[in-house]
């Protein structure tokens, strides 16, 4: 019998949190309802995109604002003050205040909720800050090219 139920594994910039409680398979432990994965590697939006299905999930998603407080939560309990891009994307920067949607499993869900940091989301056509990321804070917009964010996977 193991004497710790918990333990966090090091491999490739991959931060796996697993514990035997979770009804998550692993390497996805359980926030709230959803399963999720950090990944501290820093990549652009669509690369992490693209790693989140080769690993059988999707950026995560926080389609309750509830979803959203406890990982943000998890992430105070934590300590963690690093950046996450998350699935959300503005799909059409002329319209004021962009058109923000939720993607995943080749849909373009409309966000029916905001939660953001001051002044936030303040991209504009001129200055495209088109996907979102999440820290312990808050969540913010970004340039989906710029790469010093980890990601984080739901499945």
């Amino acid at each position: 019998m193991l004497a710790f139920s918990h333990c966090v594994l090091v491999f490739c910039g991959l931060h796996l949190f697993y514990s035997q409680a979770d009804a998550c398979s692993h390497p996805y432990p359980k926030i709230g309802q959803s399963c999720y994965l950090l990944n501290y590697e820093r990549v652009t939006w669509n690369t992490a995109y693209m790693r989140c299905l080769s690993y059988g999930g999707h950026l995560a998603v926080f389609e309750t604002l509830d979803e959203l407080l406890l990982m943000s939560e998890d992430l105070k309990k934590r300590n963690d003050r690093r950046n996450f891009h998350i699935g959300g994307r503005n799909i059409n920067r002329h319209i004021s205040g962009g058109d923000w949607r939720w993607i995943w499993n080749g849909k373009m869900i409309k966000m029916n909720y905001y939660s953001s940091g001051p002044g936030q989301p303040n991209g504009s056509y001129a200055k495209p800050q088109d996907c979102l990321f999440i820290n312990s804070s808050n969540v913010f917009d970004v340039r989906c090219d710029y790469g010093n964010r980890g990601f984080a996977c739901e499945k």
